[in-house]
């Protein structure tokens, strides 16, 4: 990223001229971000784009995709140009009023990965015109074994509503191994990341909205998430995709007593979330 990148992303406020609020959504994988943003942008007065960074072509909404997963040659050329003109057009509520009967888009986010997004996250963490949803997961156990069988078998997002029947395939959950050093890790990235974003946004004198994996199917904290992000609340939404199955891991843990034994407070912390998450679809 060039100098003038940087300053671009940091400096630029993102709410003009198009009077919308803009903002991001800080996750980490296996937190249920592609979920939020289905459920966010099935909201009337809301398009939530997934991740402009990570991938060639800028995965965007899902009301604005008429070519895959991109706007098309628009967002390439900006890409070109630099990132905060990628930025302008994604938060920009006139090129998206016109689908899918949104009307009056009041608020555009976007997914952004601290870890994976490295050049981009400091100057959009630090831009006041960019509210910020921190997405957690405070069962550590069941994000780390899902990013384990999504590593193996590749499947990273589950559609609530396939495109076409499925053919019927063996149901018996498949055993995974965990390392427990690539755990241990995992667990000191995901804690030195969430205060490092606190702290920065404390420093910076910005208010975030915090929000676990548990708590979507809370009706009060997403009332008050869509409050935060100025649009109407009490909207029922919907996800385009299935919540990661709520169930006692242990049973599919190849090394569960070794686990146990070696990282019990995020066991027990696996335990008190199974009472707690969303509900299987």
């Amino acid at each position: 990223m060039t100098a003038s990148d940087f300053l671009g992303l940091l400096l630029h406020d993102f709410r003009k001229p198009c009077g919308s609020q803009p903002f991001i959504i800080l996750f980490s994988a296996r937190t249920g971000s592609n979920m939020l943003a289905s459920m966010l942008d099935s909201h009337p007065e809301v398009v939530c784009h997934h991740e402009i960074f990570k991938h060639a072509r800028p995965h965007v909404a899902m009301c604005a995709r008429v070519d895959g997963v991109a706007l098309g040659a628009e967002l390439l050329a900006d890409k070109q140009k630099g990132w905060r003109f990628v930025l302008k057009t994604l938060t920009n509520p006139e090129r998206f009023r016109a689908l899918n009967g949104k009307a009056g888009v009041k608020a555009l986010g976007f997914k952004i990965n601290p870890t994976v997004d490295k050049a981009q996250i400091l100057p959009l963490l630090l831009n006041h015109s960019l509210k910020k949803v921190v997405l957690e997961r405070a069962d550590y156990l069941a994000a780390f074994t899902s990013l384990t069988k999504a590593e193996q078998d590749g499947t990273w997002v589950h559609l609530a509503r396939p495109p076409k029947p499925a053919p019927k395939a063996d149901t018996t959950p498949q055993k995974v191994r965990l390392e427990p050093r690539k755990l241990r890790y995992f667990l000191r990235k995901r804690r030195s990341v969430a205060r490092i974003i606190r702290m920065v946004l404390k420093i910076s004198g910005q208010r975030a909205f915090f929000l676990d994996y548990s708590e979507f199917n809370n009706e009060e904290t997403i009332s008050a998430l869509l409050e935060f992000i100025g649009v109407a609340p009490n909207i029922r939404l919907t996800a385009a995709t299935k919540p990661q199955q709520k169930q006692n891991l242990f049973a599919q843990i190849e090394n569960a007593q070794a686990i146990q034994r070696a990282f019990p407070s995020i066991c027990a912390a696996h335990l008190k979330a199974m009472q707690q998450g969303p509900e299987d679809e």
